[in-house]
């Protein structure tokens, strides 16, 4: 799973071990939280993997920002993440790991949670101002 990010140090994505130790009141606050059931984990990752995300994290372009109509809008969505840079690819091969997968299900109580390799409705989003989200 190592991989190289822009300034050629290794790329590992690594979670917090906070995330681990608090496994059962994050789930607590997904199934709690309304008016549908979320969670915001502050420094989900390293410092590192974090900052590798933020630097291969793709500008705006308005070739991914095409709505169901085919309208230009203020959405940009990039599905073909592994294509981004090493440390999204690095991120890809986490995600679908049954350790992961098995983290995910515990904090939202879906069993069998499955890897989607085509990243249906999913990859990197960006939403400039004045774009909503349905």
């Amino acid at each position: 799973m190592r991989s190289l990010s822009a300034n050629r140090r290794p790329v590992n994505p690594t979670i917090n071990q906070h995330v681990s130790d608090t496994i059962a009141e994050i789930a607590q606050r997904f199934g709690d939280a309304r008016p549908f059931r979320h969670v915001v984990i502050d420094d989900f990752f390293d410092e590192q993997t974090a900052q590798a995300l933020l630097r291969e994290f793709p500008a705006f372009d308005p070739k991914f920002a095409r709505n169901e109509a085919g309208e230009i809008g203020n959405k940009a969505v990039v599905e073909k993440i592994r294509a981004l840079g090493p440390a999204y690819a690095a991120l890809d091969d986490l995600i679908q790991t049954p350790a992961f997968l098995a983290m995910i299900s515990r904090i939202t109580g879906i069993e069998e949670l499955r890897y989607d390799p085509w990243y249906y409705g999913g990859g990197t989003h960006e939403n400039r101002e004045g774009q909503d989200l349905d």
